[in-house]
């Protein structure tokens, strides 16, 4: 998701300027950094856009004042978001978004999770970790699409077991 964005901005010709949003979704950041940014005509490019990648990760709060920046930089600014889990997004923020979801039909998901739980298999092979073949594809269902959870996941649950 994040690539496609990046790839999508720079194909605009776009300055950006890309948070992540799970780990800096606090209100303060959003009036400091992403208002400096958001607020002034890009000095390069054809335009500017604010990347906030992880945006499900914004607390609500911060989500509210984040709609307000969308309408009152809507002039200067576009704001792309990442997301696994679209609805822990408000539906104001949703309403002034165009929503591209990378969905895949039942048979693709399940080779597509396959593909993930033998990916996880072989990092842990190629890092002699010891793990139980069962517990691979219960994470792997648990936690699709979010490929860095089940890594995350895995890692606490096989290397620790």
């Amino acid at each position: 998701k994040t690539t496609v964005a990046k790839i999508l901005i720079q194909a605009c010709g776009y300055d950006c300027y890309q948070v992540n949003a799970s780990m800096d979704s606090g209100l303060d950041k959003l009036r400091s950094e992403m208002v400096g940014f958001a607020a002034h005509l890009p000095l390069f490019g054809a335009g500017k856009a604010l990347l906030l990648d992880e945006a499900d990760g914004i607390r609500a709060p911060s989500q509210a004042a984040l709609r307000g920046m969308f309408d009152t930089f809507a002039d200067n600014c576009s704001f792309v978001l990442t997301a696994n889990y679209e609805n822990k997004l408000l539906d104001p923020i949703k309403s002034r978004c165009l929503v591209v979801r990378f969905a895949a039909n039942r048979q693709a998901q399940q080779e597509l999770k396959a593909a993930v739980a033998q990916r996880v298999r072989h990092i842990c092979e190629c890092e002699g970790v010891a793990y139980h073949e069962e517990a691979v594809p219960r994470i792997v269902d648990q936690l699709y699409p979010d490929i860095r959870a089940i890594l995350n996941a895995s890692e606490m649950a096989l290397c620790c077991s």
